[in-house]
Protein backbone atom coordinates (compact mmCIF):
# COMPACT_ATOMS: atom_id res chain seq x y z
CA UNK A 1 0.00 0.00 0.00
CA UNK A 2 1.66 3.30 -0.87
CA UNK A 3 2.08 6.39 1.56
CA UNK A 4 1.41 10.06 0.75
CA UNK A 5 4.79 11.26 1.74
CA UNK A 6 3.43 14.50 3.08
CA UNK A 7 0.37 14.93 5.55
CA UNK A 8 -1.58 16.39 2.72
CA UNK A 9 -1.03 16.60 -1.05
CA UNK A 10 -2.52 18.52 -4.03
CA UNK A 11 -1.45 18.54 -7.75
CA UNK A 12 -3.47 20.41 -10.82
CA UNK A 13 -4.72 18.53 -13.25
CA UNK A 14 -4.91 19.92 -16.96
CA UNK A 15 -5.03 17.55 -19.76
CA UNK A 16 -6.13 18.98 -23.64
CA UNK A 17 -8.63 16.60 -25.46
CA UNK A 18 -8.64 13.30 -24.94
CA UNK A 19 -5.81 11.22 -23.05
CA UNK A 20 -6.27 7.64 -22.36
CA UNK A 21 -4.06 7.05 -18.61
CA UNK A 22 -1.23 4.41 -18.70
CA UNK A 23 -2.17 0.59 -18.50
CA UNK A 24 -1.02 0.58 -14.71
CA UNK A 25 -2.72 -1.44 -12.42
CA UNK A 26 -4.58 0.37 -9.71
CA UNK A 27 -2.90 1.80 -6.30
CA UNK A 28 -4.07 1.65 -2.92
CA UNK A 29 -2.88 4.62 -0.74
CA UNK A 30 -2.89 4.55 2.64
CA UNK A 31 -4.76 7.81 3.48
CA UNK A 32 -7.66 9.47 1.51
CA UNK A 33 -7.05 10.39 -2.16
CA UNK A 34 -9.77 12.54 -3.66
CA UNK A 35 -9.68 14.30 -7.16
CA UNK A 36 -11.72 17.94 -7.95
CA UNK A 37 -12.76 18.27 -11.70
CA UNK A 38 -13.60 22.10 -12.38
CA UNK A 39 -14.12 21.27 -16.02
CA UNK A 40 -13.80 18.44 -18.59
CA UNK A 41 -14.25 14.29 -17.22
CA UNK A 42 -12.49 11.78 -15.98
CA UNK A 43 -13.38 8.50 -15.63
CA UNK A 44 -11.82 6.18 -12.70
CA UNK A 45 -11.95 2.97 -11.24
CA UNK A 46 -12.41 2.98 -7.86
CA UNK A 47 -13.06 -0.58 -5.90
CA UNK A 48 -15.77 -2.36 -7.58
CA UNK A 49 -16.99 0.61 -9.49
CA UNK A 50 -16.21 2.75 -12.76
CA UNK A 51 -17.19 6.61 -11.48
CA UNK A 52 -17.58 8.83 -13.89
CA UNK A 53 -16.32 12.25 -12.56
CA UNK A 54 -17.92 15.73 -14.42
CA UNK A 55 -17.85 19.53 -13.86
CA UNK A 56 -17.36 20.13 -9.93
CA UNK A 57 -17.36 16.94 -8.68
CA UNK A 58 -15.35 15.89 -6.14
CA UNK A 59 -14.53 12.19 -5.95
CA UNK A 60 -13.37 10.68 -2.27
CA UNK A 61 -11.60 7.52 -1.80
CA UNK A 62 -11.40 6.10 1.57
CA UNK A 63 -7.90 4.73 2.24
CA UNK A 64 -6.81 1.46 1.35
CA UNK A 65 -9.21 1.56 -1.70
CA UNK A 66 -7.99 0.24 -4.74
CA UNK A 67 -7.64 3.62 -7.28
CA UNK A 68 -6.68 4.13 -11.03
CA UNK A 69 -8.09 6.31 -13.97
CA UNK A 70 -9.17 5.03 -17.09
CA UNK A 71 -9.20 8.20 -19.09
CA UNK A 72 -9.20 11.81 -18.93
CA UNK A 73 -11.43 14.64 -21.25
CA UNK A 74 -10.18 18.33 -21.42
CA UNK A 75 -9.97 17.74 -17.54
CA UNK A 76 -9.03 20.56 -15.37
CA UNK A 77 -8.93 20.27 -11.77
CA UNK A 78 -6.75 18.61 -8.81
CA UNK A 79 -5.74 15.35 -7.63
CA UNK A 80 -4.93 15.27 -3.92
CA UNK A 81 -4.79 13.48 -0.74
CA UNK A 82 -4.36 13.97 3.18
CA UNK A 83 -4.21 12.00 6.45
CA UNK A 84 -6.97 11.87 8.49
CA UNK A 85 -5.13 12.29 11.78
CA UNK A 86 -3.84 15.65 10.67
CA UNK A 87 -7.40 17.26 10.67
CA UNK A 88 -9.46 18.98 13.04
CA UNK A 89 -12.89 17.60 11.74
CA UNK A 90 -11.97 13.86 12.50
CA UNK A 91 -15.53 13.47 13.29
CA UNK A 92 -16.74 13.89 10.02
CA UNK A 93 -19.53 11.62 9.02
CA UNK A 94 -17.72 11.80 5.60
CA UNK A 95 -14.28 10.02 7.39
CA UNK A 96 -16.42 7.01 8.46
CA UNK A 97 -17.11 5.97 4.66
CA UNK A 98 -15.98 2.79 3.85
CA UNK A 99 -16.40 2.54 -0.32
CA UNK A 100 -15.53 5.69 -2.79
CA UNK A 101 -18.38 8.69 -2.35
CA UNK A 102 -18.78 10.84 -5.59
CA UNK A 103 -20.44 14.71 -4.42
CA UNK A 104 -21.56 17.65 -6.82
CA UNK A 105 -20.43 20.70 -5.50
CA UNK A 106 -23.85 22.84 -5.49
CA UNK A 107 -23.50 25.82 -8.07
CA UNK A 108 -23.23 28.12 -4.66
CA UNK A 109 -20.27 26.42 -3.44
CA UNK A 110 -18.50 26.14 -6.91
CA UNK A 111 -16.31 29.41 -7.05
CA UNK A 112 -15.46 29.25 -3.43
CA UNK A 113 -14.34 25.84 -3.85
CA UNK A 114 -12.45 26.93 -6.70
CA UNK A 115 -10.79 29.73 -4.50
CA UNK A 116 -10.29 27.03 -1.76
CA UNK A 117 -7.96 24.49 -3.94
CA UNK A 118 -6.20 27.54 -4.97
CA UNK A 119 -5.15 28.20 -1.08
CA UNK A 120 -4.38 24.84 -0.34
CA UNK A 121 -2.04 24.86 -3.46
CA UNK A 122 -0.31 27.76 -1.60
CA UNK A 123 -0.08 26.69 1.61
CA UNK A 124 1.29 23.02 1.08
CA UNK A 125 4.52 23.75 2.96
CA UNK A 126 2.25 25.62 5.71
CA UNK A 127 0.54 21.89 7.11
CA UNK A 128 -1.70 24.00 9.38
CA UNK A 129 -3.28 26.17 7.32
CA UNK A 130 -3.62 23.40 4.72
CA UNK A 131 -5.44 20.99 6.94
CA UNK A 132 -8.05 23.80 7.84
CA UNK A 133 -8.92 24.08 4.56
CA UNK A 134 -9.29 20.45 3.64
CA UNK A 135 -11.76 20.45 6.65
CA UNK A 136 -13.39 23.43 5.35
CA UNK A 137 -13.78 21.54 1.98
CA UNK A 138 -14.96 18.27 3.96
CA UNK A 139 -18.02 19.89 5.61
CA UNK A 140 -19.23 21.54 1.85
CA UNK A 141 -18.91 17.88 0.51
CA UNK A 142 -20.65 17.20 3.82
CA UNK A 143 -23.45 19.12 3.10
CA UNK A 144 -24.20 17.91 -0.37
CA UNK A 145 -23.26 14.39 -0.11
CA UNK A 146 -25.13 11.59 -2.25
CA UNK A 147 -24.62 8.28 -2.56
CA UNK A 148 -25.58 8.99 -6.80
CA UNK A 149 -27.07 6.14 -8.75
CA UNK A 150 -26.20 2.44 -8.33
CA UNK A 151 -27.39 1.82 -11.67
CA UNK A 152 -25.32 4.31 -13.70
CA UNK A 153 -22.12 3.14 -11.59
CA UNK A 154 -23.15 -0.50 -12.27
CA UNK A 155 -23.42 -0.13 -15.94
CA UNK A 156 -19.97 1.92 -16.53
CA UNK A 157 -18.65 -0.83 -14.78
CA UNK A 158 -19.63 -3.02 -17.08
CA UNK A 159 -18.92 -1.03 -20.02
CA UNK A 160 -15.66 -0.31 -19.02
CA UNK A 161 -14.15 -3.56 -17.98
CA UNK A 162 -12.26 -4.04 -20.88
CA UNK A 163 -13.89 -6.85 -22.46
CA UNK A 164 -16.01 -6.77 -25.88
CA UNK A 165 -18.51 -4.36 -25.55
CA UNK A 166 -21.76 -6.71 -26.60
CA UNK A 167 -25.13 -5.74 -27.37
CA UNK A 168 -26.82 -2.06 -27.14
CA UNK A 169 -28.54 -0.17 -24.31
CA UNK A 170 -31.37 -3.26 -23.84
CA UNK A 171 -29.00 -6.05 -23.29
CA UNK A 172 -26.76 -3.54 -20.58
CA UNK A 173 -30.48 -3.06 -19.35
CA UNK A 174 -31.52 -7.04 -19.03
CA UNK A 175 -28.44 -7.69 -17.13
CA UNK A 176 -29.89 -5.48 -14.17
CA UNK A 177 -33.37 -6.52 -14.49
CA UNK A 178 -34.47 -2.50 -16.03
CA UNK A 179 -36.07 -0.88 -18.99
CA UNK A 180 -34.03 0.16 -21.56
CA UNK A 181 -36.13 3.41 -20.54
CA UNK A 182 -34.91 3.33 -17.04
CA UNK A 183 -31.06 2.69 -17.91
CA UNK A 184 -31.18 5.68 -19.92
CA UNK A 185 -32.94 8.06 -17.68
CA UNK A 186 -30.78 6.89 -15.13
CA UNK A 187 -26.86 7.41 -17.09
CA UNK A 188 -28.10 10.18 -18.86
CA UNK A 189 -29.44 12.30 -15.16
CA UNK A 190 -26.08 10.87 -13.97
CA UNK A 191 -23.54 11.73 -17.13
CA UNK A 192 -25.35 14.02 -19.13
CA UNK A 193 -24.97 10.96 -22.01
CA UNK A 194 -26.78 8.39 -23.12
CA UNK A 195 -25.94 4.31 -22.92
CA UNK A 196 -25.74 4.41 -26.05
CA UNK A 197 -23.21 7.42 -26.39
CA UNK A 198 -21.19 5.42 -23.84
CA UNK A 199 -21.09 1.87 -25.42
CA UNK A 200 -19.97 3.92 -28.55
CA UNK A 201 -16.94 5.52 -26.71
CA UNK A 202 -15.68 2.17 -24.65
CA UNK A 203 -15.77 0.49 -28.15
CA UNK A 204 -13.60 3.35 -29.93
CA UNK A 205 -11.19 3.01 -26.95
CA UNK A 206 -10.64 -0.43 -27.52
CA UNK A 207 -10.77 -0.41 -31.13
CA UNK A 208 -7.77 2.51 -31.05
CA UNK A 209 -5.82 0.29 -28.42
CA UNK A 210 -5.82 -3.01 -30.50
CA UNK A 211 -5.21 -1.14 -33.74
CA UNK A 212 -2.09 -0.55 -32.64
CA UNK A 213 -1.26 -3.55 -32.37
CA UNK A 214 -0.37 -4.75 -36.17
CA UNK A 215 -0.16 -8.07 -35.13
CA UNK A 216 -3.48 -7.95 -34.86
CA UNK A 217 -6.15 -8.36 -38.39
CA UNK A 218 -9.06 -6.14 -38.53
CA UNK A 219 -11.45 -9.07 -38.13
CA UNK A 220 -9.42 -9.47 -34.49
CA UNK A 221 -9.57 -5.92 -33.91
CA UNK A 222 -13.49 -5.78 -35.10
CA UNK A 223 -13.76 -8.83 -32.50
CA UNK A 224 -12.05 -7.66 -29.60
CA UNK A 225 -14.05 -4.47 -29.92
CA UNK A 226 -17.83 -6.38 -29.88
CA UNK A 227 -18.62 -6.05 -33.27
CA UNK A 228 -18.76 -9.15 -34.86
CA UNK A 229 -19.69 -7.55 -38.83
CA UNK A 230 -16.05 -5.89 -39.98
CA UNK A 231 -17.99 -3.91 -42.43
CA UNK A 232 -19.83 -2.31 -39.81
CA UNK A 233 -17.30 -2.11 -37.50
CA UNK A 234 -15.28 -0.10 -40.51
CA UNK A 235 -18.40 2.34 -40.82
CA UNK A 236 -18.82 2.49 -37.37
CA UNK A 237 -15.20 3.79 -36.57
CA UNK A 238 -15.11 6.18 -39.50
CA UNK A 239 -18.51 7.34 -38.93
CA UNK A 240 -16.94 8.72 -35.05
CA UNK A 241 -13.09 9.00 -35.76
CA UNK A 242 -13.52 10.27 -39.88
CA UNK A 243 -10.89 8.05 -40.94
CA UNK A 244 -11.07 4.23 -41.51
CA UNK A 245 -9.42 2.11 -39.07
CA UNK A 246 -6.24 1.39 -41.97
CA UNK A 247 -6.12 4.68 -41.84
CA UNK A 248 -6.09 5.22 -38.48
CA UNK A 249 -3.40 2.28 -37.79
CA UNK A 250 -1.28 3.66 -40.34
CA UNK A 251 -1.31 6.90 -38.97
CA UNK A 252 -0.26 5.57 -35.56
CA UNK A 253 2.69 3.36 -37.17
CA UNK A 254 3.90 6.37 -39.35
CA UNK A 255 4.20 8.37 -35.92
CA UNK A 256 5.72 5.17 -33.92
Amino acid sequence: MKNISSPIVLRRLNTIGYKEAPNEPARRFAQWSFLYLISGEVLTHTGSDSVLCASHDVLLVPPGTEFRVLWYKDSVGYFGGFEESFLLGRTLPLLRATVPVKIKISYSDEIFTDELMDSIIRHIQEPELAAASIDLLLRILHAGSSDGSTICRVFLDDVFCGAPVIGGPSDFAARQGISEADLNREVKEETGRTAGEWIAISRLSLAKHYLEDPSLTMAEVSEKTGIEDQSYFARFFKKHEGVTPSQYRNDILKKS
